[in-house]
């Protein structure tokens, strides 16, 4: 054996101090982890209830982007009526399903803030639903204004 051994029999393991426990000892601790608990809960119990009452608005929207934009006449009449199935979930059926033209402007219009259906495309739109003249006056760009219009309004309503 080498020399080095005798060096090393004198020495004792060292002795570990106490496990630290990670379970709170006082009642304030855990009161204040049942108060944490229950906070989160809830706060995902509202998220949940918020993401299913807006379940609409998601369908209407990915049915509204899988339009086609070929032919004018039935987009226009597609989007109102996206508009009408959304309205008469969101609101009373027997006050919004009967209205039309410069009504039904001016309730889209008085449900959001956001959004403003007096315009002069909103109006046009309105007119050309229900008159049969030929939809070749609409541009991609006019639209594209009305859809954009509709997605907000579907985004913003109360």
């Amino acid at each position: 054996m080498s020399k080095n051994n005798i060096l090393l029999k004198t020495l004792i393991d060292p002795t570990l101090p106490p496990s630290v426990d990670f379970y709170p000892e006082t009642v304030g601790w855990k009161l204040v982890l049942v108060i944490v608990f229950i906070a989160s809960a809830s706060v995902m119990v509202r998220f949940l209830r918020r993401y299913r009452s807006n379940r609409y608005r998601r369908t209407a929207l990915k049915a509204i982007r899988r339009l086609s934009k070929a032919d004018a006449k039935t987009y226009l009449m597609t989007i109102n009526s996206i508009l009408k199935q959304v309205a008469c979930y969101r609101y009373p059926h027997t006050s919004v399903a009967s209205l039309y033209d410069e009504q039904w402007l001016m309730f889209l219009t008085s449900q959001t803030k956001d959004c403003d259906f007096t315009t002069p495309i909103a109006r046009l739109w309105q007119r050309r639903l229900y008159t049969p003249q030929p939809n070749n006056e609409w541009t991609s760009s006019d639209l594209m204004q009305l859809e954009s219009m509709a997605c907000d309004w579907i985004k913003y309503h109360r």
